[in-house]
This record gives structure tokens, sequence and C-alpha cells, in this order.
């Protein structure tokens, strides 16, 4: 469905696959959190950009592809390196910024609702277990 400025809503994996890989390009090229997934992780980019394209496109396409729990591996990168409000903040800013730039219409505006959404639980789930 065409929008503006050439622009459509979210309506394919291709779509979601596209916004995934330039996310996770900001993301490599953001110095204040990049080396969370290159000194870190040792991000297997081609490996792992295919898992958070099925989590998006369970997410907002309700196809059952996704096989996972995002929960867990967070808590665990938390216990690898401390991720707080100022970490989240800037995944939140490229997220919602790669969505605009790419993409407009309710499903694109749900997939900005749910990032911070699920930003907002992990953020909670992560200062309950250092406080318990």
């Amino acid at each position: 469905m065409e929008v503006s400025n050439n622009r459509t809503d979210i309506a394919s994996r291709k779509d979601i696959d596209q916004f995934v890989r330039d996310f996770y390009g900001r993301l490599l090229e953001d110095p204040e959190i990049s080396y969370i997934f290159t000194d870190v992780v040792g991000l297997d980019l081609e490996h792992h950009l295919p898992k958070i394209a099925d989590f998006w496109d369970s997410v907002l396409l309700q196809a059952p592809v996704y096989d996972g729990n995002p929960m867990r591996v967070h808590m665990k990168l938390n216990q690898m390196t401390p991720l707080g409000k100022e970490q989240f903040d800037i995944w939140l800013r490229h997220f919602d910024a790669t969505i605009d730039e790419l993409f407009v219409g309710p499903i694109s505006n749900q997939a900005k609702m749910r990032a911070h959404s699920i930003a907002t639980v992990m953020q909670t789930k992560i200062w309950r277990s250092q406080h318990n």
C-alpha cells in the first residue's frame, strides 16, 4: 500500500529483512553501542540477522517462524556487559530512525511501539535481577 514519499508500510519478510539489516548496520557503526556486538559477543551477523528477522516476522506479520527466548539471551548478555537505560535508548533511537527512514504506516508504527514495550520489559527484568 503506497503511503507517501515512496515509503510503504512493512508488508513482507523482504521488508523485515531490509529493516533488520539496515538497523544492525546502524548499531555496528555507533561507537557507543557497537562494542556489545563486536567485542562482547563477537556477533556473526549473517547467522544472527535471520533469527532477528524471524522474531520481527513473528511479532509483526504473525509468521510462525521464531523459536527462541530473547529475554534469556539479554539477561545472559547483561551478565557479560551491563545493559542499562543508555544502551536501550541508543538501540531504540536507531530502531525508530531505521523504521522511519524506510517505512510508514500502521505496521511500522506497531514495530516501534513493540520495540519500546519490549525494551521497557527487558530493562525492568534486568533491574529486578540485579536488585533481588
